[in-house]
C-alpha cells in the first residue's frame, strides 16, 4: 500500500486486494487521474465510468531495470557500478546485485554524498519532478 502523502496525479499505481496482494498483472498498471477523499480516481480517457480506487487497495510498482529502461534510463556500467542515466542532471546508482537504486546527490568537489533510495516507480516518478520540474516520461 501506497502512502497517501505519496501520491500525485501521474503517478502509476497497481491495484492490489485488501491484504497487499497485487491484482493486475505486470505490465497492467494504472495511472492516477485524481486524488478523492475517499481514494483515487484510475479513470482513463476510455473509460466512460468513473473507477475510484480505496486508498488500501493502491499499490506500489517496484522499480526494476526493465521499468527504467521503459522511462527512457540508458544503462552505463563504469568501474564496477552501474547505474542508469535519463538526463545530464538525473542519474540512479545501482548499489547491490539486488537490483535496488538510490539517486545519489552532494558536492562532488567535497566527496560529500547523500544516497535517496528509491524502491518505487512512484517515488521515481516524484523525485524526478521535484528535481527536474517536469514528468518523468513514462512507458509502460
Amino acid at each position: 500500500m501506497i502512502q497517501i502523502n505519496e501520491l500525485r496525479i501521474g503517478n502509476y499505481v497497481n491495484v492490489c486486494d485488501y491484504v497487499g496482494k497485487m491484482i493486475l498483472p505486470i505490465g497492467l498498471y494504472r495511472k492516477v487521474s485524481g486524488i478523492m477523499i475517499n481514494g483515487v480516481d484510475l479513470t482513463t480517457p476510455f473509460e466512460e465510468n468513473e473507477f475510484i480506487l480505496p486508498y488500501q487497495m493502491v499499490g506500489s510498482i517496484l522499480l526494476t531495470e526493465e521499468i527504467l529502461l521503459k522511462c527512457g534510463f540508458e544503462k552505463y556500467v563504469k568501474a564496477n557500478e552501474t547505474f542508469f542515466k535519463v538526463t545530464d542532471t538525473f542519474e540512479l546508482h545501482q548499489f547491490n546485485e539486488k537490483g535496488d537504486f538510490s539517486y545519489k546527490c552532494g558536492d562532488n568537489l567535497e566527496g560529500n554524498f547523500v544516497n535517496i533510495r528509491v524502491d518505487y516507480l512512484h517515488q521515481l516518478q516524484n523525485l524526478y519532478f521535484v528535481l527536474i520540474g517536469k514528468e518523468l516520461n513514462v512507458n509502460l
